[in-house]
């Protein structure tokens, strides 16, 4: 991976800040700036400015965010699959100006500033098993899937219709690749991607959330515990959904049950996949799911006399399916294909567990 990043030297930081704050950071002497590099996304570069005089009425620190990082600005474009800058500037903004999203301080050709949450970190597995965490999480997702946005309302659709061709273009491709990784958790990849038939289940969840009358909101898209911010104990709000490049128009079982799936797995460890965690019992997600409820009703949604704890629950875990499918389809066939053994193992471990909880679904219902 290219990590030449997109970083600005301390006299074009300073002034590109001092451009939207014209008080202090503009009578900032440069001595007090002092700037460093954040470990960003796929297709970001993030950097920390922060000053060392007093803050009165202007936020001492904040995060530049640059689109590209191959040296040159990349503004990203509209996909199946994430937003144009154009979007994503909507969505960030409206998450601003309702507090539930970093505060976003201003727009430029290439990039945007961010609020910086001193202290703050990303969510980890233990802390998902934590009531108040699990409640706030729970709560922020019922906000973000409150919103009513101007985005296209058949993104769930054509995400699909491109993964089916892809699954279909791909397939030999995916193998050839794979059965040349000499490793045993390679050759057990091979074996299930081999015998899958991706689009026959993929259609199967679909109908799913069909026929068990599954709601379409705003979804975040990306249930990666990474994109869970955990701010300071002292402050109301702990819980953040940030980085919304992937918000679409889709079922919000995808978000609920993608979350609880999340919560096995891990992707910054140099030794595994998995963090040892399962996914919340039945109890846990009963709390999330009144909580989830909660919040929807506190902030004015109208709900219909079928959305329930056990709907919730039900949406979640036929969103679970789908989340473990769409993960594979999407690091085999649109994208890349990865072949990191290590990557394997933990796609390995999904489908497995797709299969059980398949199972479980059909006994069951």
């Amino acid at each position: 991976m290219d990590e030449k990043l997109i970083l600005l030297d301390k006299v074009d930081a300073l002034r590109l800040v001092s451009s939207f704050f014209v008080k202090e950071w503009a009578t900032t002497d440069l001595s007090a700036v002092h700037t460093s590099k954040i470990t960003s996304g796929l297709i970001n570069s993030l950097q920390l400015i922060w000053r060392d005089n007093i803050a009165l009425t202007e936020p001492a620190a904040m995060l530049i965010r640059h689109f590209g990082r191959s040296g040159e600005i990349e503004e990203p474009k509209s996909t199946s699959t994430t937003l144009s800058a154009a979007q994503q500037a909507i969505v960030y903004w409206e998450m601003s100006r309702r507090g539930w999203g970093p505060e976003i301080y201003g727009f430029f050709p290439g990039g945007r500033l961010e609020e910086y949450f001193v202290g703050a970190h990303t969510l980890t597995a233990a802390e998902s098993t934590q009531p108040e965490i699990l409640r706030g999480i729970a709560r922020s997702y019922a906000r973000l899937h409150s919103l009513e946005l101007p985005l296209r309302r058949d993104s769930s659709e054509l995400i699909t219709q491109e993964l089916f061709e892809s699954v279909q273009s791909k397939r030999a491709e995916v193998l050839r690749t794979l059965q040349t990784v000499d490793d045993p958790f390679a050759r057990k990849y091979v074996a299930i991607f081999e015998a899958t038939d991706w689009v026959s289940e993929m259609e199967w969840v679909r109908k799913l959330f069909k026929e068990h009358n599954c709601k379409i909101t705003v979804t975040h898209g990306d249930t990666n515990h990474l994109n869970v911010l955990i701010k300071n104990a002292d402050v109301k709000d702990r819980v953040v959904l940030i980085d919304y490049e992937t918000v679409s128009y889709s079922y919000r079982g995808f978000d609920l049950g993608g979350h609880f799936t999340e919560r096995m797995y891990c992707y910054n460890h140099p030794d595994t996949q998995l963090t040892g965690y399962s996914v919340p019992d039945k109890e846990e997600q009963q709390a999330f799911c009144k909580a989830y409820l909660q919040e929807l009703q506190d902030l004015g949604e109208k709900r219909s006399e079928h959305e329930t704890v056990p709907q919730i629950m039900l949406e979640a875990t036929i969103g679970r399916l789908y989340h473990l499918l769409f993960t594979n389809m999407m690091c085999m066939v649109f994208d890349d294909i990865e072949v990191e053994p290590l990557f394997l193992s933990g796609l390995v471990h999904m489908m497995e567990t797709y299969k059980q909880l398949k199972q479980e679904f059909e006994r069951d219902h």
